[in-house]
């Protein structure tokens, strides 16, 4: 078995029986999301990512939505479509998440992706602590969380790109920092906000 550390979090729906109309599977046919719904999942993994959390041979996970199951019941899906994808139902009554504030359903997204999280890896102490690190980073950031996405480091000069991911609007950011380590400029730092 391969190791992977993990990508991307990813939310869909069970489809009721008698629905009618377009269905992607995607979460928000049925489960009216919010427009910030789909990046609270790239967060996460993104965090996760930063710190080398191996997720296990399968390194996207989705979490499906459904109706069928008990409130906050979480199984494993059968539905394979991918040996890197591992999909988890989690049971919540469509209504009640549809009456939910857009800050409502976020909060509830947040909860249920760490409570899948934590369900997933119960038994490994040391990836349990590093999801609820992380989720303290959420609660602390939320939406301008950083992510650490690469350093370049020389004799000369260091460069650190970081990122967020939508913190305000419809924007995600890319922060340059680079610190010139011999220059005119020695020990000082400058940043940019792409």
């Amino acid at each position: 078995m391969n190791n992977r550390i993990i990508k991307d979090i990813r939310y869909l729906e069970t489809k009721p029986e008698d629905y009618h109309g377009k269905y992607d599977g995607i979460l928000g046919n049925i489960y009216h999301n919010s427009p910030d719904t789909k990046y609270i999942g790239q967060r996460i993994s993104r965090k996760l990512n930063e710190f080398g959390f191996i997720s296990g041979e399968f390194d996207h996970i989705y979490i499906n939505l459904s109706p069928k199951l008990e409130d906050n019941e979480i199984r494993e899906s059968n539905v394979f479509l991918d040996k890197q994808i591992k999909v988890f139902d989690y049971g919540f009554q469509i209504s009640v998440f549809n009456n939910l504030s857009d800050f409502e359903k976020d909060t509830k997204i947040k909860e249920i992706t760490f409570n899948v999280l934590h369900w997933i890896y119960k038994n490994e102490d040391l990836k349990t602590q590093l999801i609820g690190n992380v989720k303290n980073l959420i609660d602390k950031y939320n939406k301008r969380l950083t992510i650490k996405y690469k350093t370049k480091e020389t004799n000369h000069y260091r460069i650190d790109l970081n990122f967020q991911i939508r913190p305000e609007e419809n924007k995600s950011k890319l922060i340059i920092r680079y610190t010139d380590k011999k220059g005119n400029y020695s020990g000082t730092k400058k940043a940019k906000i792409i």
